[in-house]
C-alpha cells in the first residue's frame, strides 16, 4: 500500500521485493512438504492463487493501486484458515 500510495520512504522497493521473495521462498517449501489431508490441500491451492493475483497487483500499482489491497486481504484470509486448519491438527493429537 506505500508503494502505491507513493509513501516516500527509504528503500521501500527494497524491502518490498525482500518481502515478497521471503513470502514465495516459505510458501513453496510449505508446498514442498506436502498436506496431511484434502481440505488443507485445497485451502494451499488457494492460497497460491490469491498469492499469484497479489504479486499481479503489486506489479499494476502504478495503475490500480485498490489490486494489491483487495487480493491481498483476500490471501490473508485464505492463509488464516490454512493457520487454523493446521492448529486443529495439533488439537486433535
Amino acid at each position: 500500500m506505500a508503494k502505491s500510495w507513493r509513501v516516500p520512504a527509504p528503500d521501500l522497493d527494497a524491502k518490498l521485493d525482500k518481502a515478497v521473495s521471503d513470502f514465495e521462498t516459505i510458501l513453496k517449501e510449505l508446498e514442498a512438504r506436502g498436506t496431511p489431508n484434502e481440505e488443507i490441500a485445497n485451502t494451499q491451492r488457494r492460497a497460491r492463487a490469491h498469492w499469484g493475483f497479489t504479486l499481479k497487483g503489486i506489479d499494476l500499482h502504478n495503475t490500480q493501486s485498490s489490486v494489491p489491497t483487495v487480493s491481498a486481504d483476500s490471501l490473508f484470509r485464505q492463509l488464516n484458515e490454512l493457520t487454523r486448519l493446521y492448529a486443529g491438527l495439533q488439537a486433535d493429537e
